[in-house]
């Protein structure tokens, strides 16, 4: 579906990555920093919420499940702060009734895990001003 897309760079494109598995954490870091990507970090949404309170980002990446605060609740205290800032929901759960919940609490789209970097890529180029 995307193959004959071509990865862009995304200088200075401010990434909140808030995941609890280490090892997508890493994967996603590496990738993303293929293209120049700024990436933050966040084990949890409690944390990822509080980072957000107290940085500038231009993009969430958002894992649903997770321990201490999951996505919903993280996401929820976001929307109550920033309905603009895009949030891109990551989730191994294709359901719809999982996915229309993400939308309905204010996910602007979402990544199916493991995701395909030029997918990641796709949906993050929407959002990068430089």
């Amino acid at each position: 579906m995307h193959e004959d897309y071509k990865e862009e760079n995304l200088k200075g494109l401010r990434v909140l990555l808030v995941e609890d598995n280490m090892i997508n954490t890493k994967i996603a870091q590496k990738i993303m920093g293929q293209w120049d990507v700024i990436v933050d970090t966040a084990e949890n949404g409690l944390v990822g919420v509080e980072k957000f309170n107290s940085n500038s980002y231009d993009v969430i990446l958002m894992d649903l499940s997770m321990p201490v605060m999951d996505g919903y609740e993280a996401t929820t205290a976001i929307r109550e702060m920033d309905k603009l800032i895009p949030i891109i929901a990551l989730t191994a759960s294709a359901s719809f009734g999982y996915l229309d919940r993400a939308l309905q609490i204010g996910i602007n789209e979402y990544i199916i895990k493991p995701f395909n970097p030029k997918e990641l890529n796709m949906k993050l180029r929407k959002y990068y001003f430089p």
